[in-house]
């Protein structure tokens, strides 16, 4: 329920993160007042983590995999908003069922899962950004 009340202020969360990847005058040319943005994106972030935690558990790599995952799929030059919130749901769901069929009739926590499959790609993310960086920043 909490998630459709939410769905209208991701669309507006997806305009108004577009403003503000400008430095903080071109924002405010655009017309974001920037104080009322940050204030309520960050209370978006929070609502939306919280219905996720309640729902799934603490489920951390799934926050820090979703975003750079939709971030590849789509090739944009941002970070995708609502593409990171369905890749993260997917990674959820699909987590959820391997940790409920693969080991039956131990069910492993959902947490578990997405840290052994997020953590590999997190560190082969971090070690390819970081040759590509000596490299002349090709990505």
């Amino acid at each position: 329920m909490v998630l459709l009340i939410a769905l209208p202020f991701v669309a507006w969360a997806t305009r108004a993160q577009r403003a503000m990847a400008f430095d903080d005058d071109t924002a405010t040319a655009l017309g974001a007042r920037l104080g009322r943005v940050r204030l309520g994106l960050v209370v978006l972030g929070v609502v939306l983590a919280s219905v996720a935690t309640g729902a799934a558990g603490p489920v951390a790599f799934a926050a820090l995999l979703a975003p750079q995952t939709a971030h590849r799929l789509t090739r944009t030059t941002q970070i995708p908003l609502l593409g990171s919130a369905l890749t993260g749901a997917l990674i959820v769901v699909v987590a959820d069922l391997l940790a409920r069929r693969l080991f039956a009739p131990t069910e492993l926590p959902v947490g578990v899962l997405t840290a052994a499959v997020g953590a590999p790609y997190l560190m082969w993310l971090i070690t390819r950004n970081r040759t590509n960086s000596r490299d002349g920043g090709k990505i």
